[in-house]
C-alpha cells in the first residue's frame, strides 16, 4: 500500500484481485469523455522515424484535424488511430476517454468499476466524480498545455455528433454511467445464457457428477468427477468451446456395451469444477442434487492442506456420506439432503447501490463563451455502495447549523398554538408545533401530549443545544490548481469529506485514475493508507512530491 502502480487500471486491478487485496473505499475522477488526450499512445512496428500523421483533405493548412474524419482514420492528435497508413505501424493506447461513442465510454467505465467493486470490502463505498459533455460537430478542442512534460498539447474533437445525438445535445454521461453501474451482471465464464442452458442439458442427459472413495495405506482418499460422454465429436467440441480449460480434458475411450468409440469431456481442477457447477446449477433438472453434493464436497476440500494428507478431523463422516449419496442418486435412488450441505451460489452480482447524487458546486467555474444557456458551474459526485448496508461516518462530516436554525430553536415551543396535523387533523396527539431543543427542556414532555415519547435517551437528546447538522448534498468547493499538475486536478476539498465519511483511520483508499496523486496526498494526511493506479508514468514525480509528507494517524 501507499504506492502508485503504473499500468492500465483494468489489468492492475485484476492482478490485485488475484492477490486477495481489499480496499475500504474508492474515490476517483476518471478522464471525462471526449475532453482531452493525455498522450499515452505508443507505436509498435513500422518505421521508427515516421511521424504517423494522417493527411486528411479539405482542412486548413497546417491542421491535421480539419476535414472529414471517418471512424478509425486518425486520432485526437492528428495521427492515424489504429494503423499508420504510411509505414504500417500499429497504435497502442489504453487510455480511457477517447472512445468514439458515449456507449463505448460507458461500457469501459462499467468494466473499470466492476473491478473496483471486487476490490471493495463488503461494507465499502465508491465516490465517483464525473463531468458531462455536449454533442458537437467540432474539429478542435481547447488544447491542454498546462503540463507539456506530462502530455503534449492535443487537439480533440469529432467531425459530427455521435450517432443518436443532435448538435448541442447534453449527453448526460454521469447519469448514464451511474445507471449502468446499478445493473446486475454475470461474473461467470459462459456469458450467453443459452450456452449455460445447453451445457446443463448435456450434463443432465449425457453427463455425470460422481465421486470415488478408496483407501491407500492408512489414508482414505476421495475425489469428484464431472464429465460428459458421447460418441459425437461435435458435441464434445462444443463443450470444450463453451467452457475452455487450461489443461487436457478430452479423452477417447471405448463404450463397454456396444464397443463403439466415444469421447469423454472432463472438468478438471477443483476451482474449475466449482465454477462449472455454479454456471449450470440454475438450469439443471435431473442432477440438481448431485450438483449440490458435488459443490459441498469441493467446498469441504478447500479445508485440506493437500489431498494427499486426507481428511481433516471431523470430516470423515461428512465426506463418506457425500460419496455414498452420490452413488445412490446416480443409481436412481433418492436422497434427503441434510442442513449442512451447500447450495451453489449464483454467479450474478447485483451491481452497485446508487445511494446519492452529490452536487459539486464551483464558485470559480471555467468560463464558457455561450449565450443560449447558463455557464456550467457544477459536476456530479456519486456515492455508490457495494452492499445495502455499508460504512458511513456521518459525524465525521457534520457541518455547522445556520443562524436561522438557532433562531428557530430559541422559540417557546410549548406556548405555540400549532397547526392541524395531517389526515385532516385526525391525529390525536395534539397540534403540530416547531421541533426544538433547548438546554434541559424536552419539548414533547413540556407539551404533555397524549402518546408523546418520553424516555431517558430521548430526553437526553432533546436537551442538547444543536450546533451541527447532517451534511447537505450540495458541496461548494473551489477548484484548486497545483503547480505542475495536469489540467484536471481533483481538488482536495472535494476528496476530504469522502474519505472521512467512507473510511476509518488506517483503512485503504483506492484511486484507479491517480493522476498527480491528490487522493493519495489527502488520504495520507488523514491517516489512511492509499493505493493509486496510473497509466502515464510521467506523473510519477508529481505523485512523489504530493505524497512525500507522512500523514498523521488518527485515533
Amino acid at each position: 500500500m501507499n504506492r502508485c502502480i503504473i499500468g492500465d487500471c483494468r489489468v492492475v486491478m485484476r492482478d490485485q484481485i488475484a492477490q486477495g487485496v481489499k480496499v475500504q473505499m474508492c474515490v476517483t475522477s476518471p478522464p471525462y469523455w471526449g475532453l482531452r488526450d493525455y498522450g499515452t499512445a505508443k507505436w509498435e512496428g513500422g518505421d521508427t522515424e515516421c511521424d504517423h500523421l494522417a493527411r486528411p483533405t479539405g482542412g486548413a493548412t497546417g491542421s491535421t484535424l480539419k476535414g472529414s474524419n471517418q471512424r478509425g482514420t486518425w486520432s485526437a492528435d492528428g495521427q492515424y488511430r489504429s494503423e499508420c497508413g504510411k509505414c504500417g505501424a500499429h497504435r497502442v493506447d489504453s487510455q480511457l476517454g477517447l472512445e468514439f461513442t458515449p456507449q463505448e465510454y460507458v461500457a469501459n467505465m462499467v468494466e473499470v468499476f466492476r473491478l473496483v467493486r471486487e476490490l471493495l470490502a463488503d461494507d465499502g463505498t465508491l465516490w465517483l466524480n464525473l463531468g458531462d459533455t455536449y454533442a458537437a460537430a467540432r474539429s478542435y478542442q481547447v488544447t491542454d498545455n498546462k503540463n507539456p512534460a506530462v502530455g503534449p498539447s492535443r487537439h480533440l474533437g469529432h467531425a459530427k455528433p455521435p450517432e443518436g445525438y443532435k448538435q448541442k445535445d447534453l449527453i448526460g454521461i454521469p447519469w448514464r454511467v451511474a445507471f449502468a453501474l446499478q445493473q446486475p451482471y454475470y461474473t461467470g465464464k459462459v456469458k450467453d445464457e443459452r450456452d449455460r442452458v445447453w451445457l446443463a442439458a448435456m450434463l443432465d442427459a449425457e453427463g455425470s457428477i460422481c465421486g470415488t472413495e478408496y483407501t491407500t495405506g492408512d489414508r482414505t482418499k476421495t475425489n469428484i468427477y464431472i464429465s460428459v460422454t458421447n460418441t459425437s465429436v461435435p458435441i464434445i467440441d462444443k463443450c470444450e468451446r463453451l467452457f475452455p480449460q487450461d489443461v487436457k480434458h478430452v479423452y477417447e475411450k471405448t463404450n463397454g456395451v456396444s464397443n463403439r468409440r466415444c469421447f469423454r469431456w472432463d472438468v478438471e481442477r477443483m476451482d474449475t469444477k466449482t465454477l462449472f457447477i455454479r454456471e449450470i446449477y440454475p438450469y439443471l433438472v435431473a442432477k440438481r442434487k448431485q450438483a449440490i453434493l458435488g459443490y459441498t464436497f469441493l467446498e469441504l476440500q478447500r479445508g485440506l492442506e493437500s489431498k494427499k494428507k486426507g481428511y481433516l478431523p471431523g470430516q470423515h463422516e461428512q465426506r463418506s456420506w457425500l460419496m455414498a449419496s452420490l452413488s445412490k442418486l446416480n443409481a436412481g435412488e433418492d436422497v434427503d439432503l441434510p442442513d449442512w450441505v451447500i447450495e451453489p451460489p449464483s454467479l450474478f452480482e447485483p451491481g452497485f447501490y446508487l445511494r446519492q447524487d452529490l452536487i459539486w458546486s464551483k464558485p470559480n467555474p471555467m468560463p464558457e463563451s455561450v449565450r443560449d444557456r447558463c455557464t456550467k458551474s457544477h459536476e456530479y459526485l456519486f456515492l455508490l455502495s457495494k452492499r445495502e448496508r455499508y460504512y458511513y461516518d456521518q459525524e465525521a462530516i457534520l457541518e455547522p447549523v445556520s443562524a436561522n436554525t438557532h433562531a428557530r430553536l430559541a422559540q417557546d415551543v410549548a406556548a405555540q398554538v400549532g397547526s392541524a396535523r395531517a389526515h385532516a387533523g385526525g391525529k390525536t396527539n395534539g397540534a403540530m408545533k416547531a421541533v426544538g431543543r433547548a438546554p434541559g427542556v424536552n419539548p414533547k414532555a413540556a407539551m404533555n401530549a397524549i402518546g408523546s415519547k418520553q424516555n431517558a435517551s430521548f430526553a437526553e437528546a432533546c436537551s442538547l443545544q444543536v450546533t451541527e447538522r447532517n451534511k447537505r448534498s450540495v458541496w461548494t468547493v473551489t477548484t484548486k490548481p497545483f503547480d505542475g499538475a495536469h489540467f484536471a486536478t481533483f481538488p482536495p476539498g472535494l476528496i476530504e469529506p469522502c474519505i472521512l465519511a467512507g473510511s476509518r483511520p488506517r483503512d485503504t483508499v483506492l484511486d484507479p485514475f491517480f493522476g498527480s496523486g491528490t487522493v493519495g496526498e489527502v488520504a495520507q494526511n488523514l491517516g489512511r493508507n492509499w493505493l493509486g493506479i496510473e497509466l502515464n508514468p510521467a506523473y510519477a514525480k508529481l505523485q512523489d512530491k504530493r505524497t512525500a509528507q507522512q500523514g498523521m494517524v488518527l485515533t
